[in-house]
């Protein structure tokens, strides 16, 4: 008999071990494998966002600063990340167990479960009034950070200004106001996270001494078994926590939510200039650049009107003019940075609007009055639109 006895001891504890490690494996593969497609959701999403951008219009840039496209593709996404890697899977497994106990208490004792529910709004609604309010703060802290992403790179860029006029010191404190300002935000927000916890809390404590009084008054009675009663105050409390860890993955949500709103708002951003569904190549340029009639207006404020200007094949045409007369405006329609909003623009009789944004640019060298190095290799900036071209041209 006592042989036996170990016997199944034994086979016991190597099922609990053998368990044990199926459940390991499993919970290695189901976390590393949700992280990944998260994290595949999130290379996705910056890869898109940083193409939208890259085909806009100057006009757009003009419109958003630097620092504020460099937050949505960095900051904004990663508010995303833990959103996309874990907490969607948590949603779905805390469902899961929030619908088995419900069912399973409802079958033990269906009036007070019902009874029960009732206290579900009390947990309900400030869940969903901090989440709304952690929406907002979380999009204003969002908007702060994109401010302090700019300074950072205006002072950064323009390091040798800074410099040059002693400014260092006024430079740290408006980065540290920038700072504060964010901090305000998150302090906001932290409060709300925080707030959350014990008021859920409160009513689970409220609603667990209602149960006990009403146990300690029923089961001496025999009007209700203890081991069922157990039970059902031990699912209880699970539904409970799994209601409570959602509240948390809701307020993790919400601050995704403000997110997700400003990078799709900017994915939607319409690209100005693009190519016609029936554009041709452009063959190569042998003969006139003709501006005719052409005006452009930035928004509302007309910077061109009626240019007329014929550039044959071989000539080298200065444009001049005074500061703000329009000179590399005109100089940004030839390549289709703009499109002309009155006129044409041909080359060789072909409007530019008809053809391959491609073919165009790539039939156009352009030096720019900014001096601009790549953080890249010698020969990639020397080649830089031109990567076909062999060591020795180079």
């Amino acid at each position: 008999g006592s042989q036996e006895r170990s016997s199944t001891l034994l086979a016991i504890g190597i099922l609990v071990l053998l368990l044990y490690v199926l459940k390991g494996v499993f919970t290695y593969f189901s976390n590393y494998y949700v992280r990944a497609v998260g994290l595949q959701v999130i290379l996705d999403l910056r890869r898109d966002l940083y193409g939208r951008i890259q085909r806009q219009s100057p006009s757009f840039f003009s419109a958003n600063p630097t620092g504020l496209l460099i937050s949505r593709i960095t900051s904004d996404i990663a508010r995303m990340q833990r959103t996309v890697s874990g907490d969607l899977a948590d949603v779905f497994r805390l469902s899961f167990i929030i619908l088995g106990q419900t069912a399973w208490v409802f079958y033990l004792y269906p009036a007070l479960s019902a009874v029960c529910l009732i206290i579900l709004p009390l947990v309900l609604y400030p869940i969903l009034r901090f989440g709304k309010r952690l929406k907002a703060t979380s999009r204003t802290s969002q908007e702060k950070m994109a401010d302090v992403t700019n300074i950072l790179k205006e002072t950064i860029t323009g390091n040798r200004i800074v410099k040059g006029f002693g400014m260092e010191d006024y430079e740290v404190r408006r980065f540290t106001d920038a700072l504060k300002r964010v901090q305000r935000q998150e302090l906001r927000g932290a409060r709300l996270v925080s707030l959350s916890p014990p008021i859920m809390e409160m009513v689970g404590a409220l609603a667990a001494v209602l149960l006990v009084l009403y146990a300690g008054y029923q089961i001496p009675r025999g009007l209700v078994d203890a081991g069922q009663f157990s039970s059902f105050l031990f699912s209880l409390v699970w539904l409970y926590a799994s209601v409570k860890n959602l509240a948390k993955i809701n307020n993790d949500f919400q601050q995704s939510m403000a997110a997700t709103h400003r990078v799709f708002s900017m994915m939607d951003e319409r690209v100005d200039v693009q190519e016609s569904h029936d554009a041709i190549v452009l063959p190569p340029f042998k003969d006139t650049i003709e501006f005719r009639d052409v005006a452009f207006r930035y928004q509302s404020a007309p910077v061109l009107q009626g240019v007329n200007l014929k550039v044959r094949c071989g000539q080298g045409v200065a444009i001049v003019g005074g500061r703000g007369s329009g000179k590399t405006t005109l100089l940004n329609l030839l390549p289709r940075f703009y499109d002309v909003t009155g006129g044409s623009l041909t080359l060789d009789g072909t409007d530019v609007r008809a053809v391959t944004l491609a073919s165009l640019r790539s039939q156009i060298a352009l030096v720019t009055q900014e001096i601009l190095l790549f953080d890249d290799t010698v020969r990639n900036n020397i080649a830089y639109g031109r990567q076909d071209v062999p060591q020795d041209r180079v």
